[in-house]
């Protein structure tokens, strides 16, 4: 499965927050698979974010928690923000995962 981009600032398009601390969301129509915060690195200020945000991807997707989240999570999308204390960007990945996968995984790796 691959982890395609989405293009949003703040939340992803569609989804309200379900705690304050906007790592973890449900869709608006009520659904029980929630969209959660899987992974969050920076970046510094590069000339083709879509080339270089690449490895570090790739390098999560080989530890225990990015291939777990790779069988479990539905829709995995990554989004780009400004990060103006490093001139950069913060990358953040998300992807849909059922209140019981969700839980193991907070419990497990959580999120920053």
């Amino acid at each position: 499965m691959a982890i395609t981009r989405e293009i949003v600032f703040g939340a992803p398009h569609g989804i309200r927050p379900l705690f304050k601390d906007h790592k973890t969301y449900l869709t608006k129509a009520g659904d029980r698979t929630g969209i959660t915060k899987l992974h969050e690195f920076k970046m510094g200020d590069v000339d083709d974010l879509e080339i270089y945000v690449a490895q570090p991807i790739y390098e999560w997707q080989q530890t225990e928690a990015g291939q777990w989240c790779m069988e479990h999570a539905g829709d995995m999308k990554w989004e780009w923000n400004a990060d103006m204390s490093m001139f950069g960007y913060r990358i953040i990945i998300w992807g849909k995962l059922c209140p019981e996968d969700q839980t193991y995984f907070l419990l497990k790796w959580g999120t920053k």
